[in-house]
């Protein structure tokens, strides 16, 4: 097992809230490696060994874990396909000389939870997890489980009702709200602009193009603290440095990136540019 994959801060907040029954919490991260065959064999040398220790970072110990019959374990790993961790991680152990040897490294979680008398995973588990990107399982899940790779499914049409569509988000991990749901009903009714059956990628991709992290609602939203309206929402928080002092910015809240103008002691002049997406600054 890694290192801790909870913050003392997010550990006291599950700890302090009545509502979870939750006396005591762990978290570790575990990480699952895919190796490449060779002559047969899928074995790492020591000194691959060490060096990929080195970059997954240091090891749990095992003498303050939670035991008991108290405890209660449960692992969240990726949803199946390549997450962004994984992709980033095998990029950097690859660039350290070990693309010969390592095909993929994934990354799951293991918690360890003492119980109270008020436990209640399903509401626990809701803060642990993310059901879009991530899977929650009592077992460890098995590597090639991890790292299976599927053959494509044929194009699965839904019916275009109410429960259908609840029971595809709920299953695929969409996360649409009524309100989206009831809009898709619409958008695909006869009479309406599309008059036919949802399709299961349709679904996925308006739920992606549609989700929070591409629109912003909530960073948009006006809001009120001890019912006093505050003037300016979270982004235009965001924006009021840039809107006091643009002086030297040549590009600002565009297509993702941010473009400066910098200026060196022997009047040289460089176009400094950076990728930062909105809800990352928060």
């Amino acid at each position: 097992m890694g290192a801790n994959a909870l913050s003392e801060f997010r550990r006291q907040a599950l700890i302090s809230d009545p509502k979870l029954g939750i006396v005591d919490i762990q978290a570790k991260y575990v990480h699952f490696v895919a190796l490449y065959e060779t002559k047969g064999q899928t074995l790492l040398s020591d000194a691959q060994r060490q060096q990929l220790n080195q970059l997954l970072g240091p090891g749990a110990t095992a003498d303050d874990e939670l035991e008991g019959d108290d405890v209660d374990t449960i692992f969240t790993t990726p949803r199946r396909g390549i997450s962004p961790w994984s992709s980033e991680a095998t990029s950097i152990a690859e660039a350290c000389g070990l693309s010969e040897v390592i095909k993929r490294i994934e990354r799951g979680t293991i918690f360890k939870i003492k119980k109270g008398k008020s436990y209640d995973l399903e509401q626990v588990s809701r803060l642990l997890y993310d059901p879009m990107t991530q899977t929650l399982s009592r077992d460890l899940a098995r590597i090639e489980t991890v790292f299976a790779e599927g053959t494509p499914a044929p194009l699965k049409t839904l019916v275009n009702d109410q429960a259908s569509l609840q029971k595809a988000n709920k299953e695929l991990g969409l996360a649409l709200e009524d309100s989206e749901i009831d809009y898709l009903i619409k958008a695909y009714a006869a009479g309406g602009p599309l008059a036919r059956n949802p399709t299961e990628i349709e679904l996925f991709m308006f739920a992606q193009i549609n989700s929070e992290h591409c629109r912003h609602e909530r960073f948009n939203a006006s809001w009120t603290i001890d019912r006093e309206q505050r003037p300016h929402s979270l982004f235009e928080m965001i924006r009021m440095t840039h809107k006091k002092n643009p002086k030297w910015t040549v590009s600002a809240y565009s297509d993702n990136t941010a473009s400066m103008l910098i200026i060196s002691s022997r009047d040289r002049f460089w176009n400094v540019s950076k990728e930062a997406f909105g809800h990352h600054l928060i």
